[in-house]
């Protein structure tokens, strides 16, 4: 049984396992992932279409940085006049006062926070609505091909740590939720290198999912598992393949954060603020914790409910049939068994 074991993780480093993934495995499965297990979505995304909407365009990549763009700004400046850097720090000892009294994965903990709590009931609202506008939707819909649904909006306030280097979710990674989404990070405070840019893999991947870096972290620390560090990165990557969102208030990044090595948030002196929406599909194994945080039951009844886009967008539920048989997890299993492992011989040959 180990001999077999052995065997087929050796296949998935060679060519002919790359080559299965790219010309048989992948385009049957995404045509299969499109128009059964995502069905409902796919529908919606045909009537979508006839709108013609304006949408920034990823063309083929799985990655965009937004500038300038007037929305996102007026977004990041109600943000920032509402969390002067009094409040903020407020805010940073009350959390940290609650990290000591757990005691626990601290390396894991200490460094980022989510504030949705925070916000005024109207400031809720309006990023709820820029979460829904036409623009982000056609985006996103015309990266998935399908229509998406709304899994997390969540305001993140990282701080410096002293002492502490790169570690958990600043490693390079890929987040291990589902197939294909789209992540929108927009920069509320000025970013720069002192307070944790967003770093992302800018050369395109085609095999998504299907492909990771076989160099991970050893023995991981909770939050470590299949990351990989940046010295061993940096060997498979120049910095001519890498790219990092930095800038004003408004600038944001799209990226499809479970097909994309990145990695960020590591603030060396200053506090980094950033709003993080994802847009998924119901076959992600993420929980939608989008209807807890932001969603009044009025404001659903009057304005979600009735529409057959939004509707689906904030309250669709994965198929029954699929959910009785576990298909998430199944999903995941093909995933993380049948992926080519990536490593300094086989990259060479291939990218």
């Amino acid at each position: 049984m180990k001999i077999i074991k052995n065997s087929l993780i050796n296949l998935r480093r060679t060519k002919i396992w790359y080559n299965f993934l790219s010309f048989l495995l992948l385009p049957f499965y995404s045509f299969i992932w499109e128009f059964v297990i995502n069905l409902h979505g796919k529908i919606l995304y045909f009537f979508w279409i006839l709108k013609k909407n304006e949408k920034f365009d990823l063309k083929k990549n799985s990655s965009l940085i937004v500038k300038d763009d007037l929305n996102y700004i007026d977004l990041a400046n109600s943000i920032n006049n509402f969390f002067p850097e009094e409040k903020i720090e407020n805010i940073i000892n009350n959390k940290k006062k609650n990290i000591d009294s757990k005691k626990k994965n601290i390396d894991f903990i200490d460094f980022n926070f989510e504030i949705n709590d925070e916000l005024s009931p109207k400031l809720k609202e309006k990023i709820l609505n820029f979460s829904l506008s036409d623009k982000n939707l056609s985006t996103v819909a015309n990266y998935l091909k399908v229509f998406p649904i709304i899994s997390l909006i969540a305001l993140q306030l990282n701080i410096p740590v002293d002492e502490k280097s790169e570690r958990g979710s600043m490693l390079w990674h890929k987040d291990d939720f589902g197939f294909k989404s789209l992540d929108l990070f927009i920069t509320i405070s000025e970013l720069n290198l002192n307070n944790g840019p967003l770093y992302f893999l800018k050369k395109y991947n085609p095999l998504g999912v299907f492909s990771k870096i076989e160099d991970i972290v050893i023995n991981p620390r909770p939050g470590e598992r299949n990351k990989v560090n940046i010295e061993n990165f940096n060997k498979y990557y120049t910095d001519s393949d890498t790219d990092a969102l930095m800038g004003k208030p408004g600038d944001a990044l799209f990226i499809d954060s479970t097909r994309t090595y990145h990695r960020g948030g590591y603030c060396k002196s200053k506090n980094r603020l950033m709003l993080r929406i994802t847009y998924q599909t119901p076959d992600s194994i993420r929980k939608s914790v989008l209807k807890e945080k932001f969603i009044k039951e009025d404001y659903a009844e009057n304005k979600l409910k009735q529409n057959m886009f939004l509707n689906y967008v904030v309250f669709k539920k994965f198929n029954f049939f699929f959910t009785f048989i576990n298909l998430k997890e199944n999903l995941m299993f093909i995933y993380k068994n049948l992926h080519f492992k990536m490593n300094l011989k086989n990259i060479k040959n291939l990218f």
